[in-house]
């Protein structure tokens, strides 16, 4: 028996995508995905993906990803995710600053302190969720 998920449908989503990527050798930087040789795959869903990004973790956990997958999220809850990535950044930054932010500390030049700078974001969003609810 399992036991029921804990949350909102927001917190349970960025902490199904950061339980995918705890585990360094599935995290991957500069592209959405990546397959085992290390080829950039564009959609996180492919089965040949091995190693996702921050976006790529989100969208294969149900964030919506194009037209091509349905999403785990209602339209009000894709707001409440990119509502708590701007309470991470700043008290009300725009949509593209977050965006810019999250690829910047994705694809910090040291990896071992961009995935760990990955993971204290997915954790402090994922509290803002908790938090609010969602």
């Amino acid at each position: 028996m399992t036991t029921p998920a804990k949350g909102g449908p927001v917190e349970q989503l960025i902490r199904r995508a950061r339980k995918r990527i705890t585990d360094p050798t599935h995290w991957c930087q500069n592209a959405m995905a990546v397959d085992r040789a290390g080829f950039p795959i564009s959609n996180p869903h492919n089965k040949k993906a091995v190693r996702w990004c921050h976006n790529g973790a989100l969208c294969k956990a149900g964030y919506p990803f194009g037209n091509q997958f349905r999403s785990r999220l209602s339209s009000a809850g894709a707001a409440r995710l990119a509502a708590c990535y701007r309470l991470v950044f700043s008290s009300r930054p725009t949509r593209r600053k977050v965006a810019h932010h999250e690829i910047k500390i994705n694809n910090f030049h040291n990896q071992a302190m961009a995935h760990a700078a990955v993971l204290c974001m997915m954790d402090r969003a994922a509290a803002i969720a908790a938090e609010k609810g969602w």
